[in-house]
């Protein structure tokens, strides 16, 4: 998470027909297996004395290869493999013989390489304009003379496999440019100044290569923001959909709408021609019977609706309490947990904005979905937090964690997610604006009877 090379998990889907013969020795191994896997695709192979041989059933690509907390990015083909390593000094130790063994080898390198150049994000996305990109053609400049040095002292490399490597490197550098007023303005918390046209590439990248889709996880990432920019769908511009449903590229097509499930939303403006556009991308039934589901759910939390209920959630002040025992007042509620770092960046301006309303008409409700028995972030965590950190509102703990029957009422499937309601129970809106959000005081100025009191309320 601290460094912007992560380790790649990329597939190449092809026709097979000969197995993949898997065998090595491990010194001090960890444990009685490893495994490889990538995109769904999953083998664990047991380990005796050190010693594994396995055939391996899996399409010709790239995998990652597991042995207790040690990963490597491997290539695997039809024919025959060994593969070599001490646990105790894993990524230098590891060797290859056989088939693809000198693509394997530098994959080693290359991981190596970035270990020891990589930056971070923080520090890579705070650079003003001219060192980013002096910083980000370097960075392109040394991975592409990587692979010429390397075949220099090495036989060259598999054809297929260098196309690859080339094209990835090409999109991380988009990904990089397509990302840096974004990230810039998460680091510095204020948006960078833009001199040069170098930034708008986007309408230069072909977003339907399917094969490159589930190769490149920079790809991906390019792809997978472009049709699920929510500033756009919320707006109801959707039209950059029609020739993805159009195309073949299935995996995108499934990809998309499983993800875009989660972004389903009552306060969308085209919410119905958006969720048709799902349905006719996924060839899932999984996924088209959890867009249903979700479809179906949202028609209860439209505004005016009146909200699901809850029951008997504990209070962190003692006793429980359900939803109508705050009817009568307006209710600000946020969904939260402990382990959730956007949750917490949150509590400041939570608290000031309590502090700001706290002669109104609102109650401000905080609901955690900490599970009772996980090992860290837990009920007992939640008790601490809130006390140690004197919280103000009331705070309450859900009964189920996302299996609540509350939570799964109102869609929530990432947090902070913060509802509206207005004094009788009904919804306002299913997604309120964040404290940190100006537009959330305007909000509640704008609330009918929101000035009065427990004393002098009109209602």
């Amino acid at each position: 998470a601290n460094i912007i090379y992560t380790l790649l998990i990329f597939v190449f889907f092809s026709c097979y027909e000969d197995k993949i013969i898997l065998s090595g020795k491990i010194e001090n191994s960890v444990n009685d297996s490893l495994n490889i896997y990538a995109n769904g695709l999953d083998q664990r192979i047991m380990i005796k004395e050190g010693v594994f041989n396995f055939e391996l059933d899996f399409p010709e690509g790239y995998y990652n290869l597991r042995h207790g907390n040690e990963v490597m990015n491997i290539y695997l083909s039809s024919g025959k493999i060994e593969i070599l390593f001490d646990y105790e000094n894993f990524d230098e130790s590891i060797m290859f013989n056989g088939d693809f063994s000198n693509e394997n080898l530098f994959l080693k390198e290359k991981f190596l390489y970035e270990e020891k150049n990589s930056l971070k994000s923080s520090e890579l996305f705070s650079l003003d304009e001219d060192e980013f990109l002096n910083k980000i053609s370097e960075i392109f400049d040394s991975r592409s003379s990587l692979i010429d040095s390397y075949e220099k002292r090495n036989t060259a490399l598999n054809k297929d496999f260098k196309q690859f490597e080339k094209k990835d490197l090409e999109h991380r550098n988009n990904y990089y440019l397509i990302n840096y007023e974004s990230a810039y303005s998460y680091f510095k918390n204020y948006k960078p100044t833009i001199k040069t046209n170098k930034f708008n590439i986007e309408n230069n990248i072909d977003y339907l290569d399917n094969k490159l889709f589930l190769n490149s996880s920079y790809y991906r990432s390019i792809v997978v923001s472009y049709f699920l920019d929510m500033d756009k769908i919320n707006d109801g511009e959707i039209s950059h959909f029609e020739k993805l449903i159009k195309s073949k590229s299935e995996d995108i097509k499934n990809n998309i709408s499983s993800q875009a499930k989660y972004f389903l939303s009552a306060e969308l403006k085209s919410i119905d021609e958006f969720y048709d556009i799902l349905l006719s991308l996924s060839s899932q039934k999984q996924t088209i019977d959890e867009l249903d589901e979700i479809y179906n759910n949202i028609n209860n939390i439209l505004p005016g609706k009146a909200s699901p209920q809850f029951y008997d959630y504990e209070n962190h002040a003692g006793g429980t309490n359900s939803l109508n025992d705050f009817l009568g007042k307006y209710i600000y509620i946020d969904v939260w947990a402990t382990w959730c770092g956007p949750c917490i960046r949150e509590i400041p301006s939570f608290e000031a904005i309590q502090e700001k309303f706290k002669e109104n008409n609102i109650t401000f409700l905080s609901i955690s979905i900490d599970e009772i028995d996980r090992k860290v972030y837990n009920y007992d965590k939640w008790v601490q937090y809130v006390k140690e950190n004197n919280l103000s509102g009331v705070h309450l703990f859900a009964d189920n964690a996302w299996n609540s029957e509350f939570i799964k009422a109102y869609n929530i499937n990432s947090i902070p997610r913060y509802l509206l309601l207005d004094i009788d129970g009904k919804i306002i809106t299913s997604d309120a604006p964040r404290p940190s959000d100006s537009e959330l005081s305007e909000k509640i100025k704008s609330l009918k009877h929101i000035n009065c009191n427990e004393e002098n309320c009109i209602v």
